[in-house]
């Protein structure tokens, strides 16, 4: 016969953990598993335990999130399981060479036993009571307090990068309309120069043609003047 020797565990939201006590009343050693109901507040390692006839066992219940403590309706959930004659033998081995078993040979004789034999395991409900349940208010405030404080850091520093996003965008922009502007200067003083070139090449062709006509006319004149003299000499001929 196994029970809980507190008829509530005491939590105090600033302490770090907390501790019942399971006995052992009967004749034959047993195992027992403790839990919580609320894991997300508590934790509890090892969660298996081997207890001796007449013996009892501490459980260390850690406290690992003090905010998340609801003493109104917390509870641990202590379950026990009498050893089969057939497994004694195993644990009398185990605890040979040691005090008690590690949680992981407890919980592999749990489940065997289980598997084996399918016993009917009814749990022990232990309340908790908080030292004071305005003290585990205050701690949650506390906690939503430091919470608060740190969201509004990361809200502060996301606003400051958005500013400093916005004023990079700014300069960018600006930037920009001061390169297209540019641009547009040197296309316009691009196409200037070549219209300029363009009228230098027509001109280059026109003064070409114009000098072409002037030594087509002065080897024309020299050759009217040829023909003039020929023809003059056969004349006086």
């Amino acid at each position: 016969m196994a029970r809980v020797k507190q008829d509530y565990v005491v939590v105090d939201p600033k302490g770090k953990h907390t501790t019942l006590t399971i006995e052992n009343m009967g004749l034959i050693p047993i195992m027992a598993r403790v839990r919580s109901v609320n894991v997300t507040a508590y934790s509890i390692n090892p969660t298996y335990y081997l207890i001796h006839p007449n013996g009892s066992q501490d459980v260390n219940i850690e406290i690992h999130i003090p905010r998340h403590i609801d003493p109104l309706h917390d509870a641990f959930k202590v379950a026990t399981l009498t050893l089969p004659q057939k497994f004694l033998e195993r644990v009398k081995a185990e605890t040979e060479t040691r005090k008690s078993p590690s949680d992981t040979v407890c919980r592999t004789l749990w489940e065997e036993v289980i598997a084996t034999y399918n016993p009917v395991i009814k749990d022990i409900i232990v309340p908790t009571r908080s030292v004071g349940v305005l003290g585990t208010y205050q701690a949650k405030l506390a906690q939503d307090t430091d919470d608060l404080n740190a969201l509004k850091e990361e809200i502060e520093h996301l606003i400051a990068m958005r500013k400093k996003n916005d004023k990079l965008l700014q300069d960018m922009e600006t930037k920009g309309i001061v390169i297209q502007s540019r641009k547009n200067h040197l296309v316009d003083r691009l196409n200037c120069l070549q219209a300029q070139l363009d009228s230098l090449g027509v001109s280059r062709v026109m003064g070409q043609l114009n000098k072409s006509k002037r030594i087509l006319a002065h080897y024309l004149f020299i050759i009217f003047l040829l023909l003039a003299s020929t023809l003059g000499g056969y004349a006086l001929l």
